[in-house]
């Protein structure tokens, strides 16, 4: 990890300035620089929109510390938030669902979603890249839940690379038969380069998506949810588009 005094007094300097963007990718701050950072925040409170802390080791705990910190309010403006390759498990996933909303379901956002979103302003987040973690399935479905609580407003959620097999796509069957016909979708779910396998639970998932009719036209052709690079060899992808109506591509 840094240095705990250079990052303090890197983290001041920039705290002078009104940054309406900061990328501090590949850093190694670790969760003590994601403490320092939240200490400094908010010197832009009115300013900041996009903010990329991929490929600093923050873990679990770092990623909580950023977390919480954003579901209360503290940098309301924030648009853009990048925690790719941070080495992210399924345990900090109710952290990062109460920035997307409700949560996700019930069994998902446990007691410290609640906690975590509070009465504060709702941070209206348009793109959550988590590629590279180790989410699993458990954090997968509870951040696709949670960015369709409210899927007509527009979101870019990037969970590739995550370790994440079929079980999400299950639960999002559930979700495609309970929207209402012709219901806009303005999310878009990013499942690439995982381990999913099951392809009748995916023509499954196309049919129910299809069926609905769901109304992807404001995404101007990109589909709500990419399946590339998993193990969906027996699909055909022209026919897979085809049943979801557009809705998915693989």
């Amino acid at each position: 990890p840094a240095n705990d005094a250079t990052m303090r007094g890197l983290f001041q300097a920039l705290g002078t300035q009104p940054l309406r963007r900061l990328n501090l990718g590949y850093n190694a701050l670790g969760p003590t620089g994601a403490c320092a950072l939240v200490g400094v925040a908010p010197n832009w409170v009115s300013s900041l929109e996009h903010l990329s802390l991929e490929m600093n080791g923050l873990g679990d705990s770092g990623c909580r510390e950023v977390a919480g910190a954003l579901a209360r309010g503290l940098l309301p403006a924030l648009r853009v938030l990048e925690l790719g390759w941070n080495e992210l498990s399924a345990t900090c996933a109710p952290a990062l669902a109460a920035l997307l909303g409700r949560g996700g379901s019930a069994d998902a956002g446990d007691e410290e979603t609640s906690e975590l979103s509070g009465s504060a302003p709702q941070l209206q987040l348009q793109r959550l890249g988590l590629g590279g973690n180790r989410l699993g399935s458990e954090g997968a479905t509870a951040l696709a839940l949670a960015a369709l609580a409210d899927p007509g407003r527009t979101l870019e959620l990037d969970l590739s690379m995550n370790h994440v097999d079929s079980q999400p796509l299950e639960r999002l069957t559930t979700w495609a038969e309970a929207c209402p016909e012709g219901a806009e979708v303005m999310v878009t779910i990013n499942l690439e380069w995982n381990v999913i396998d099951d392809a009748k639970v995916v023509q499954r998932l196309a049919q129910a998506m299809g069926s609905r009719h769901l109304d992807n036209a404001g995404l101007a052709g990109k589909p709500v949810l990419n399946l590339a690079n998993n193990e969906l060899a027996d699909l055909e992808p022209s026919a897979l588009s085809i049943d979801s109506r557009g809705l998915i591509s693989c």
